[in-house]
């Protein structure tokens, strides 16, 4: 995963350091993003205020994006508020229903799904979970990894992969623990210090998480426009997702590292170049 170097180095932020991190591809970030459909705290998108239209139904879910070092978006996760197994939900909360689809008969672009990574040649396809508060949980945290697994998106061969998660109980359970420890699929997670959160937590950042909020807003602003009714249902979450996802986790991070040489987007690069700061520190 890192090296170390016969002399400290100083990177733009923290303290020197001898270790180099020479396989950023295989260090991850995840961090939870609370989402709702009311716009009751929308408050204000580019200095613009939210008129808050709409402050029924309070459907919560949660947004996990996975974030590689290398900058790039691995996996986003939905876990959506139900009592329910994942696998007993109706079908279309996880193709979702977008009713600001133009061509309604495109099924594929209607019903389309949650958003898909593409990383280290590998396609990931959302994961979706439940749970009665649409919060995180051991067995679903066990299972996302599982997920990345299957999919063979690490190679072992070269290193493990090392995993940076915060304090949650979910973390410091037995069905978590006893995955990440096997000998078949270990990973080297750590938790970040609690109260540094603005130094190791990269997807917490304005630039990632704050325009996710406010792409989300407008997004919810928009969507309400195409209701005959003025209301939202389980079916539009994943179409919101879709919009503020994509025009902040993976474009802040730059998913396509090739599209950054060959634009020499100067702002772009500044921007990875901070995320892999970020994990050089954290190593």
């Amino acid at each position: 995963m890192a090296e170390e170097l016969a002399e400290p180095i100083q990177y733009d932020k923290g303290l020197p350091t001898k270790y180099q991190l020479i396989h950023p591809e295989d260090v991850l970030f995840v961090d939870e993003t609370g989402c709702n459909t009311n716009q009751l705290n929308d408050g204000h998108v580019g200095g613009e205020h939210v008129e808050h239209q709409l402050v029924q139904p309070h459907l919560h879910y949660t947004v996990l994006p996975f974030l590689s070092g290398t900058g790039e978006a691995v996996l986003c996760t939905i876990i959506f508020k139900s009592e329910q197994d994942i696998r007993e939900i109706q079908i279309d909360w996880k193709t979702g229903i977008d009713i600001t689809c133009e061509d309604v008969e495109d099924r594929a672009k209607v019903m389309c799904g949650g958003p898909t990574c593409i990383y280290q040649g590998k396609t990931i396809p959302c994961f979706y979970g439940t749970s009665p508060r649409a919060s995180i949980t051991t067995e679903l945290l066990t299972e996302m990894l599982k997920y990345l697994d299957k999919l063979q998106v690490y190679d072992r061969t070269k290193c493990e992969p090392f995993l940076l998660l915060d304090g949650h109980g979910s973390r410091m359970m037995l069905p978590f623990l006893d995955y990440i420890n096997h000998l078949a699929h270990k990973w080297h997670v750590c938790f970040g210090v609690p109260y540094a959160t603005h130094l190791w937590q990269v997807g917490d950042a304005s630039s990632l998480n704050g325009v996710f909020k406010a792409e989300l807003t407008r997004a919810k602003q928009n969507y309400i426009k195409h209701c005959s009714i003025p209301k939202f249902e389980p079916t539009n979450i994943v179409p919101l997702t879709n919009i503020s996802f994509s025009q902040s986790f993976p474009k802040a991070e730059n998913v396509k590292k090739v599209a950054i040489v060959l634009t020499r987007d100067e702002t772009a690069i500044r921007k990875k170049k901070r995320v892999l700061d970020r994990a050089h520190q954290i190593v």
